[in-house]
């Protein structure tokens, strides 16, 4: 019972007390005792766990059933999302059925638990791209994008499996989510960076040569990588953002890994945010008739 409380952020279903050998007078024995409270019906909570928002959510999914997760903007805080923060807690159910829960957002979903529930934080929850699918059903567009990013620099899901859900569920209303992700898959790298796959969109529209994404650079130092690089001409292009690059210890580690690249023959073009995507392109198409003609 120890460790199934302990994975349960001290938290205990009726039937797993009775599985475990509990009987109801044990039960009331502990509720009048102290040793446990009442958290939901049908849900026991250790007296003295502390009450925070994972044992919430374990909580409501407890007692919506083996078939039901924490979903839509409970499962993408849970997820990790920058862009969301702590609030309702939100269930989807799978059984077919809606669960009536107090203080419970619910939800209901015919699609397979099997492939729609995993966990995150040890809490059922559902799964990172299917997260997405739902928060395109019911926020707006600009959140649903910065919420798919987010969820995506954090490796808990890709573009292709978000629009593979998005498939999956049938759902057609969302087009900007679809463009995204078409999008990003096209550029095919910089998952950790919009903006400079947003670069990389620009480059290809104004018929750039093709290029690689996140090119690898043998040095003895190791291994460097190029944001946007064309191997043939040794050119390649860094997307200087402020989260990576801003302060004194990273644009230091820039100059020294700018340095390792030109004294092995690259052209490395240092882009930042305040450059037009006009700006970039010309620059790029500059270098690049200087690399050919060298």
């Amino acid at each position: 019972m120890n460790t199934l409380l302990a994975s349960q952020f001290g938290l205990i279903t009726f039937a797993q007390l009775i599985a475990c050998g509990a009987t109801m007078s044990w039960i009331r024995w502990a509720l009048a005792d102290g040793r446990l409270r009442r958290d939901r019906k049908g849900v026991y909570a250790l007296v003295g766990s502390p009450a925070t928002p994972h044992q919430a959510l374990m909580s409501a999914c407890l007692a919506g059933g083996s078939k039901s997760a924490v979903s839509h903007m409970a499962a993408a805080w849970l997820w990790g999302s920058e862009h969301v923060a702590r609030g309702a807690v939100e269930l989807t159910s799978f059984d077919g059925h809606t669960h009536q829960l107090p203080g419970v957002i619910t939800h209901r979903s015919t699609l397979d638990p099997a492939q729609a529930i995993t966990r995150s934080h040890g809490i059922p929850t559902v799964a990172a791209p299917l997260t997405v699918v739902q928060l395109a059903r019911t926020q707006n567009s600009i959140l649903v994008q910065r919420v798919a990013n987010d969820l995506v620099k954090r490796h808990c899901t890709n573009f292709r499996d978000i629009l593979a859900w998005i498939d999956l569920v049938g759902d057609r209303r969302q087009p900007a989510l679809r463009e995204l992700c078409l999008r990003a898959i096209e550029v095919d790298g910089h998952n950790d960076s919009p903006a400079a796959r947003r670069v990389c969109e620009k480059l290809i529209r104004a018929g750039i040569e093709p290029f690689e994404v996140d090119f690898m650079v043998m040095t003895p130092d190791g291994i460097l990588l190029i944001d946007i690089a064309w191997p043939r001409y040794k050119v390649g292009v860094e997307y200087n953002g402020g989260r990576d690059h801003d302060g004194h210890l990273p644009r230091s580690y820039d100059r020294r890994r700018g340095c390792r690249l030109t004294a092995m023959g690259w052209r490395i073009l240092d882009v930042d945010r305040g450059m037009t995507y006009d700006d970039i392109i010309q620059w790029v198409k500059d270098t690049l008739a200087v690399a050919q003609e060298a």
